[in-house]
């Protein structure tokens, strides 16, 4: 819950509780799916997949469909026990977010 700023501003400024929180967090992430879900969260269809393709053709990448965009986010406040599972080459504790995303 602590991974976005925002959120962790709510806990740390605002004083609010970690349930709190914790249920911010989950009415945003609904909320987030309920109005983007049913247009960017889905599989893509035939014209979709047909227009992804067009796009990466004309940059010259034949049968793409997509390309993997990974984010990191250094997790200041990991557990000790939890260290080893979440830090690999990078010198702190890190959460990667991954996706396949398109160029629209």
């Amino acid at each position: 819950m602590l991974f976005f700023p925002f959120f962790y501003r709510l806990d740390e400024t605002l004083r609010f509780g970690e349930s709190t929180v914790a249920k911010v967090v989950d009415r945003f992430c609904r909320a987030i799916i309920d109005i983007y879900g049913p247009t960017y969260l889905r599989p893509p269809n035939e014209q979709d997949l047909r227009q992804i393709l067009a796009g990466y053709e004309e940059k010259g990448w034949i049968g793409c469909m997509g390309c993997i965009d990974v984010m990191k986010w250094v997790w200041k406040n990991c557990p000790m026990a939890w260290r080893g599972q979440y830090q690999g080459k990078e010198t702190h504790p890190t959460v990667e977010l991954e996706a396949v995303v398109d160029s629209r």
